[in-house]
């Protein structure tokens, strides 16, 4: 029976929880649609490749309609579970599954086709890798993890170690909470304060979901600064303490009816 690591950070992975803001899912029926996504490429792609596949396929391996294929694909691209370059492609497929492959196909040429198309390709490295040299490093890396340490140790001797990618703007979790807060305003310094602090996504917008529909909050003015709010920790504060927004009452009509009346009285006197 084949398998897939399932690790326990992926309720809170910064990339599970853009899916769902992308897809408007819950968490868990996420986590659940992403297994579901895995377990389907394991039987149909499982060295990784989607080229073979469109979106609608892809929609209705998850339980979704083929009109959503298009919306799917880009929020598995856009939240990074799917890769356009260097071809359309899983991400970190080799990362998940690797050791499962490792042990399938010790014995066979195809190891080097899964690793050579999926995990050293795109690596900008020039050497030349047989398939015998291959095998001797798979056996002798055979972990229970493969983690980016280990995928260099899959290449031979002579092959520069895998450049880690520069991080760039803002992190996802950062933006999630950026586009929930109603004052934006100072995202430099809330994003550092953010750093600093390091605030569970979930609760953060638990707290603003609640926070946003108080009485205060109807005024933009009176809405902390973001910073502020991160560096007060103010997503611990107790739900009670924000009242809802009273909602408006429709305008007064007493007095102007009134007015009308005593108008027609005063007409009715001069008329007779």
């Amino acid at each position: 029976m084949s398998w897939i690591e399932s690790h326990q950070k992926l309720y809170h992975h910064p990339q599970t929880l853009l899916l769902a803001e992308l897809m408007d899912w819950e968490v868990d029926l996420t986590i659940g649609k992403l297994h579901r996504f895995w377990w389907w490429c394991m039987d149909y792609a499982e060295d990784g490749d989607l080229r073979k596949y469109n979106d609608a396929t892809l929609a209705q391996s998850v339980g979704l309609r083929d009109t959503d294929g298009k919306r799917f694909v880009d929020a598995m691209v856009r939240s990074g579970w799917i890769e356009r370059e260097p071809y359309f492609r899983l991400h970190s497929w080799w990362k998940h599954r690797g050791q499962f492959l490792q042990k399938k196909y010790r014995n066979s040429p195809k190891v080097w086709h899964l690793i050579k198309d999926n995990y050293a390709a795109p690596f900008p490295v020039k050497v030349s890798i047989t398939p015998d040299a291959l095998l001797q490093n798979t056996t002798k890396h055979n972990r229970t993890t493969t983690s980016s340490a280990d995928a260099d140790a899959l290449l031979p001797a002579n092959a520069e170690p895998t450049p880690k990618p520069a991080k760039a703007g803002y992190s996802p979790e950062f933006e999630l909470f950026w586009k929930a807060y109603p004052r934006k305003v100072g995202k430099s310094a809330a994003y550092a304060r953010w750093r600093s602090k390091s605030p569970p996504l979930d609760a953060v917008l638990a707290a603003l979901k609640v926070q946003k529909r108080c009485e205060q909050w109807q005024d933009i003015t009176l809405i902390p600064h973001p910073e502020t709010w991160l560096n007060q920790r103010r997503w611990e504060d107790d739900p009670a303490a924000y009242s809802p927004a009273k909602q408006k009452n429709e305008p007064d009509n007493y007095a102007y009816e009134e007015a009308e009346a005593m108008y027609q009285m005063r007409r009715a006197n001069n008329d007779s």
